[in-house]
């Protein structure tokens, strides 16, 4: 292993594989599949080229084991070969003598190559060289506090000018002169609690520092939406590397533990993305693909009353692989999606997806898997592109720039035949096409594991063929999808199909055809009456299916649900502010009626305030009509009161499952909720703008006010207060209830609540029941606030027997006890939404 600038292996020898225009790497352990198949690494095209036609496979040095499946031929000189070792370099043609040309050579450590699915430049240092594209030395030791180098501050591992791009050689122990890093502070950041206790030192003079990341002038370039341009740095350690996370969006790991500094040993395995390199004798190679993606180790779910909802399910599923989970209602489907997502672990068993732990490493793994509802997680007043947009902001890291996002966009809308409708609302597509786009959402970060409850519940049979010929399609580029569905009619489309009977017992793991003659029946709904009726016996029947238990035994796990689970910010807490007030503001302009409603909304209140007849407004009293000043405020109070409630009180509830989903791939809590509060404090502004604004055309101003001078202004205040106040309410009101059929009964009973607790109708000063219940309401104290504004108790002097309201009272004191209330209403509500979000938990 390294201990300076001069030597080093950064990673182990590869071969490069040219097909075309593409370029991939051949690594040991990772062989490559050529062909038109589309799950294939290297496509081509090409109607002489089979599905599967080549398979290459790297066995040490310059060796190549291939492996030709084809009809018509590989040949290498013109000559036709089989299944061979040949010695790279060398150039074979697919189809024909003259065919499609493949060349494999030894890779360069000048040029980037493709690793599949993600590009990834691996570079191989040979001892004696310098170390290369990507690695750079430390001038002068420890740059900063914790010996943190970096050039561009923290966070950032390289860059132009500090690290060579492609074909830039760096220059070891090299001291001062242009481009030279400048050594930066270390971010200082905690380590989690399940770190690893070997602290790396500070390197000393002339170390090499090798960044990885997706900037192309990183030494390792990885071309991973999970990964961020500078993610983390390597430096050579005594006998491996001190790893260094650059304050990455999806976190930098050291044998499945998240660290923020750290050192790899020999045999252990650093994962940064979906990429998992591993040091073995001094040098740093891609792991090798785990057989099984996902397996299921004896899951059971219980409920605390006892019920069972899983009982010992066992399954493992191979890259490529579409399974189809069926049964009849009841059998623990859903149950089972959410334990094989982790969002809801099963009480007992493990899941073990890509040789890892899934509920041990929730954090580091949940980025990988992908979640598609039984109802479509978009807002369908966008459009295709926008909503993608949005999602690409929220769930991209947060370096990437605007035309990497249009990139990846592009990308998921052309695999998924959405392109022709980048501009179209989604409301107007088809149920097939709706379904596309959740899809597209998820697909944005390249998951290896999809999931979809229900996908083609509610469509008609060629929509429902339409979308299982889709799920296809993603299997075969090299993922595994699980689809939950009551559709038995394109079940062909599926590698495997998994048979749950009630109670969550597995009563069929196999291929689709054989399901039939395994239960010797004709039909699917003989088949679901004979489980329903008989579980225990079908799954003792079931027995244990070869294929239905993956090798290997399951790794062992912490009591109770396993370890604290840690959630991911991918996004600055900035960006998803801003991009989810974008979103709200745009939705808002989509949606022409609830626009124009609320514009009109505060026009119509103050229209009924001016049919109050009376001339004196809030002016002095008129004594023809002594109560218009009263009056007034009543309507003018409640009104705000319910236009602040009607634009909040469906806005969490309406939202609740896509918000579910964003919370789970890294969106902020606390930014979701501060953005629905920036928009309703614009909404309460403009509104309380326009119903003053037309009251005080007919009706006289107040005279001065308290505090703020004007009393017109003032007045403008106390409304606004009680807009917003009821807006932050109605956000608490929205996440409480349960169902949009909800929402109306409860705004009706906060408004008449309003009403009765305002004190403009029924007395509550010196009623002491009658102040306790007011104290919550908004409309208590925005009507106190502005009875003070204007001067009520002057204006209408409390009539005989009648209790004074002390906060009535023309002074800054009683104006301020009021505005304090109104904001703690806020700031109460505000917590508590905050505390019920947080409990909330998503469906799947």
């Amino acid at each position: 292993m390294p201990s300076n600038a001069g030597t080093g292996t950064v990673l182990a020898p590869v071969l490069t594989v040219t097909c075309g225009p593409r370029t991939t790497l051949l690594a040991q352990g990772t062989p490559i599949r050529i062909g038109r198949d589309p799950g294939a690494q290297l496509v081509i095209d090409d109607g002489r080229i089979s599905r599967t036609h080549l398979v290459l496979t790297a066995l040490g040095g310059d060796r190549v084991g291939v492996e030709d499946h084809s009809s018509n031929g590989s040949f290498l000189n013109g000559s036709r070969i089989g299944s061979t070792v040949l010695v790279a370099p060398f150039t074979l043609a697919l189809g024909a003598p003259d065919g499609f040309p493949v060349h494999i050579e030894a890779a360069s450590g000048h040029s980037p190559v493709e690793s599949s699915p993600f590009s990834t430049v691996m570079v191989h240092r040979q001892p004696g060289m310098a170390p290369g594209p990507g690695a750079r030395s430390q001038p002068g030791g420890p740059g900063g506090p914790g010996g943190f180098g970096g050039a561009g501050g923290p966070g950032s591992a390289s860059g132009p000018g500090t690290q060579g791009g492609p074909g830039a050689q760096g220059t070891p122990g090299a001291q001062g002169g242009p481009g030279q890093a400048t050594p930066a502070t270390a971010p200082q950041a905690v380590p989690p609690q399940n770190a690893p206790q070997t602290t790396p030192q500070a390197p000393g003079p002339g170390t090499p520092i090798w960044g990885i990341g997706r900037d192309p002038h990183n030494a390792i370039v990885i071309d991973d939406p999970l990964v961020s341009r500078s993610h983390a740095q390597l430096r050579p350690a005594g006998n491996g590397f001190d790893v260094w996370d650059l304050r990455s969006g999806n976190g930098t790991y050291i044998n499945s533990r998240r660290i923020s500094r750290g050192h790899l040993g020999e045999g252990d395995r650093l994962t940064v993305g979906r990429t998992n390199l591993v040091l073995r004798a001094g040098q740093l190679t891609l792991a090798a693909p785990p057989r099984n993606i996902l397996a299921a180790h004896g899951l059971c779910f219980t409920l605390p009353n006892g019920k069972q909802l899983l009982h010992d399910v066992s399954f493992g599923l191979l890259t490529g692989s579409l399974v189809a989970v069926i049964g009849p209602s009841g059998a623990g489907k859903s149950t089972l999606l959410k334990a094989l997502t982790g969002s809801q672990p099963a009480t007992s068993g493990a899941v073990v997806y890509e040789d890892e732990d899934l509920y041990r490493n929730y954090a580091e793994l949940k980025g990988r898997i992908g979640v598609v509802p039984q109802d479509d997680l978009v807002h369908t007043r966008l459009t295709v592109r926008q909503a993608l947009d949005y999602a690409a902001r929220l769930r991209l890291p947060k370096d990437y720039t605007a035309a990497q996002r249009d990139h990846e966009i592009d990308r998921v809308m052309a695999d998924l035949g959405l392109a022709e409708h980048a501009a179209t609302t989604i409301s107007r597509l088809s149920g097939g096409q709706r379904k596309r786009v959740s899809v597209a959402l998820e697909l944005l970060t390249q998951p290896s594991l999809l999931l979809l409850d229900e996908p083609t519940s509610g469509l008609d049979p060629n929509l429902d063929r339409s979308v299982m010929r889709l799920l296809r399609s993603q299997a075969d580029a090299g993922r595994v999808v699980i689809v939950i569905t009551h559709s038995i009619s394109n079940l062909a489309a599926c590698d495997k199909v998994l048979l749950l009977a009630p109670g969550g017992r597995v009563a069929y793991f196999g291929a689709p055809d054989q399901l039939l003659e395994h239960f010797q029946m004709a039909d699917y709904a003989d088949v679901f009456e004979a489980v329903t009726a008989e579980p225990q016996l079908w799954a003792q029947r079931a027995g244990n299916p070869p294929d239905a238990m993956p090798a290997g035994q399951p790794p062992a796990r912490p009591g109770g649900s396993g370890a604290r689970r840690r959630r991911t910010r991918v996004s600055s807490a900035t960006r998803q502010w801003s991009t989810l007030a974008s979103r709200q503001m745009r939705l808002i302009a989509s949606d022409r009626n609830y626009l124009l409603s609320s514009l009109f909304m505060p026009i119509v209140i103050a229209l009924m305030a001016l049919a109050i007849p009376g001339s004196g407004g809030f002016g002095p009293h008129d004594p023809k009509h002594p109560g218009e000043a009263s009056t007034l405020l009543t309507i003018i109070v409640i009104g705000a009161s319910f236009m602040g409630v009607s634009a909040s009180i469906r806005e969490l509830i309406a939202e609740r499952p896509i918000f579910l989903r964003e919370r789970a791939v890294g969106l902020s809590q606390q930014m979701y909720l501060l953005s629905k509060v920036t928009m309703l404090v614009l909404i309460s502004a403009v509104q309380s703008a326009l119903l003053i604004g037309v009251v005080l055309i007919g009706k006289d101003p107040p005279g001065n006010g308290v505090i703020l001078g004007p009393g017109w202004l003032e007045l403008g205040v106390c409304v606004f207060g009680t807009a917003f106040s009821s807006a932050v309410a109605g956000l608490l009101i929205s996440s409480v209830v349960s169902t949009n059929e909800q929402v109306m009964p409860a705004m009706v009973v906060f408004v008449m609540a309003q009403l009765v607790l305002c004190g403009g109708i029924i007395e509550v000063a010196g009623r002491t029941a009658m102040e306790i219940l007011a104290a919550p309401a908004p409309g208590r104290w925005g009507y106190a606030q502005s009875a003070s504004t204007i001067d009520l108790t002057h204006i209408r002097p409390p009539s005989p027997g009648a209790h004074e309201d002390w906060l009535w009272r023309h002074e800054a004191t009683q104006w301020l006890i009021s505005g304090s209330a109104l904001a703690a209403i806020c700031l109460v509500s505000w917590v508590a939404t905050a505390v019920v979000l947080r409990r909330q938990r998503a469906s799947a």
